[in-house]
């Protein structure tokens, strides 16, 4: 790999050349990879020859090339099908045009040449797409254009050119041509770092009324200064998006003075999130853009509060716990999917063995933490990069475990949610709905297990996006010439084939189930008192309550629910006695009799105060306090001393 970085070329001449391309600031011709970060080439040469062209950048299209933060000006006179370019590559191939090339600045009479066709910038933006898209055209005026000058290809302070913080920072680059230190984040394109102004317009005092998230839907007024060193303001538009679908742009009005406004509408859907931006454009014409905060409105649309009560039937003087959430059914994220695999293990893919077998267990506070609540889990989806090929007899399965690591062995007692004879991966997002929803409880961590085979010795591999966890929590097994019975069906450490050695890595699963909103705090009342806050809750009820919560959101957002009716069940009151006195082994006359009503009252005698056994029967002391309880619904637990 080479690197040309921090170079002033330019002040060349061939004044008696005659050939297409006899003058070339910067020329690209062999090498694997180049990369030109921050370069400046100026050209303004002629010729006496009948052809006569140049190129401030010439490069040959076999080298992989990136160019970044460069300035690449050619002023050059032509002559006969000659042509004076910014820049020129030998053939229409742009594969080898690196995909990171921004920042820079084109400018000739042709800004771009392919070898076939000579394009203006906007043409080579078109052309050059994803590649160049902040870069810009400019014919730059330098301090001095003579390479003997000690002021040779830089900017006078405070020159206006587009080269002012066009750049973007470039790993291990720091400085200059001169050894200045350049900026860490908007650094200015070319060799040399300055102090200088933008031609573009600025933006500034940009404001949106009302702000945040608002719990009724509602639209937004849009205010915003632009002004512009040269030329004049030309418009301003106002950018936004619904869940990152762009509208069409709204044309802002300049109400006074350099003061511009517009209207957002409300979002589709109310709940939509809502993305913005202004771009200001002048008379040159240049365009300055400045990025607003995102916003929600309505963001427990689809929620639905609930509240409960365990027990729901209590004896006075005890306690019940209280439960509120917030739900909805949607789809969940685990993991960003910030890498790729095609690893036996990591992708329940894996090529060149006839069948696999691949299990993840998942915890459950991962589940949790990303948002999935108890209840129907109704799909999975996974993310594939390639897709391999199509997989005879795949089967899904799940069950819960109460371990917290794979090993490497199977799990067994798992239960099929999703099959197919034949399923092949798509490049994309894959969705496995299920045949038969797996109820999660909210607490249990999961097994998934996927296993499919072809029966022969080879197969292609599926890549796929993966995380990964803090714990270990995939196994996979390969294996040759075996039904998909048979492979499906292998539980324990399996023998023979291919397996491999259990590790964190987790593919991005994405969940279709019960979702819980976050963030939310829980009030609870019973009629117009309060009861207290938090989820769970326990309290002391005092008679049948119906008590009901309220769940806020960081917006101030609310939604409601109630509980079923807490039942209070009184204690029974203490039965009255007769005492007897008695010498020898008599049969005692003491008795009880009950309080409560009841024809056939059922008592349990105790020896003590608390804790024992019943004693109903066996022999006594001559003197004994006996301690009575009524076996009576719920409230068996008050002993009376007898």
């Amino acid at each position: 790999m080479h690197t040309v970085q921090n170079n002033l070329i330019g002040d060349l001449r061939a004044t008696a050349a005659n050939a297409a391309n006899p003058v070339v600031g910067l020329n690209v011709a062999g090498g694997t990879t180049v990369n030109a970060y921050y370069n400046t080439v100026y050209l303004a040469g002629s010729s006496s020859g009948a052809l006569f062209g140049s190129s401030a950048i010439s490069a040959s299209t076999t080298p992989a090339l990136t160019l970044r933060n460069n300035i690449f000006v050619n002023n050059s006179s032509v002559a006969g099908a000659g042509l004076a370019v910014g820049y020129r590559r030998s053939t229409t191939t742009l594969t080898s045009y690196g995909a990171t090339s921004n920042n820079n600045l084109f400018y000739g009479s042709t800004v771009y040449y392919d070898g076939t066709t000579a394009y203006t910038f906007a043409g080579f933006k078109t052309l050059a797409a994803t590649r160049d898209q902040a870069s810009n055209t400019e014919n730059c005026t330098f301090a001095s254009t003579t390479g003997s000058s000690s002021t040779f290809l830089h900017f006078a302070p405070a020159a206006s050119t587009l080269a002012e913080s066009i750049g973007a920072a470039v790993a291990g680059i720091t400085d200059d041509f001169d050894g200045d230190t350049r900026n860490a984040t908007t650094p200015d394109a070319g060799a040399d770092e300055f102090a200088g102004t933008s031609p573009a317009p600025a933006l500034a005092s940009l404001t949106i009324s009302p702000t945040g998230n608002l719990c009724t839907a509602a639209s937004r007024n849009v205010s915003v200064d632009a002004t512009t060193p040269s030329g004049t303001i030309t418009g301003v538009v106002l950018n936004y998006s619904f869940n990152g679908t762009a509208q069409s742009p709204i044309t802002m009005t300049n109400s006074s003075g350099n003061t511009w406004v517009g209207t957002i509408p409300v979002g589709t859907p109310v709940n939509a999130v809502v993305t913005w931006s202004v771009t200001a454009t002048n008379s040159v014409p240049l365009n300055a853009s400045l990025t607003g905060t995102s916003y929600q409105d309505e963001p427990l649309t689809g929620y639905s509060a609930s509240a409960s009560a365990s027990p729901l039937t209590v004896c006075t003087g005890s306690t019940t716990t209280l439960t509120g959430a917030a739900t909805q059914n949607g789809t969940v994220a685990l993991g960003a999917g910030a890498s790729t695999s095609s690893s036996l293990g990591t992708t329940m893919f894996p090529g060149s063995w006839g069948g696999a077998k691949t299990q993840y267990l998942i915890r459950a506070s991962d589940l949790t933490a990303a948002g999935l609540s108890a209840g129907n889990i109704t799909a999975l989806s996974f993310e594939a990069t390639t897709s391999g090929q199509a997989y005879p007899d795949l089967a899904l399965s799940i069950g819960s475990t109460a371990n917290t690591v794979m090993t490497n062995s199977f799990f067994s007692g798992l239960t099929d949610v999703y099959t197919s004879a034949s399923y092949t991966p798509t490049v994309g997002v894959n969705t496995l709905t299920f045949s038969t929803p797996f109820n999660w409880n909210g607490t249990s961590n999961i097994v998934v297990s996927f296993c499919w085979s072809t029966g022969l010795t080879t197969s292609s591999s599926s890549t796929i996006k993966y995380d990964v966890a803090s714990y270990v929590c995939n196994f996979g097994w390969q294996q040759d010439s075996q039904t998909s019975a048979t492979i499906c069906g292998t539980t324990g450490t399996p023998s023979g084939g291919s397996s491999s050695t259990p590790n964190s890595n987790r593919p991005k699963f994405t969940w279709t189930g019960v979702k819980a909103a976050s963030g939310l705090t829980f009030a609870w009342s019973y009629g117009t008192s309060s009861v207290g806050t938090g989820s769970p809750l326990t309290v002391t009820p005092t008679g049948t309550t119906i008590y009901t919560v309220t769940a806020t959101d960081v917006n101030g957002c609310t939604l409601s629910a109630s509980t079923a009716s807490v039942s209070v069940v009184a204690l029974p009151s203490a039965p009255t006695a007769s005492n007897s006195t008695q010498c020898g082994p008599h049969v005692p006359t003491a008795s009880v009799t009950s309080t409560t009503g009841a024809g056939t009252p059922n008592f349990r005698w105790y020896a003590a105060s608390t804790g024992g056994s019943p004693i109903q029967s066996g022999s006594i002391g001559y003197l004994h306090n006996f301690y009575l309880c009524y076996n009576y619904i719920l409230c068996n637990r008050i002993r009376w001393n007898m």
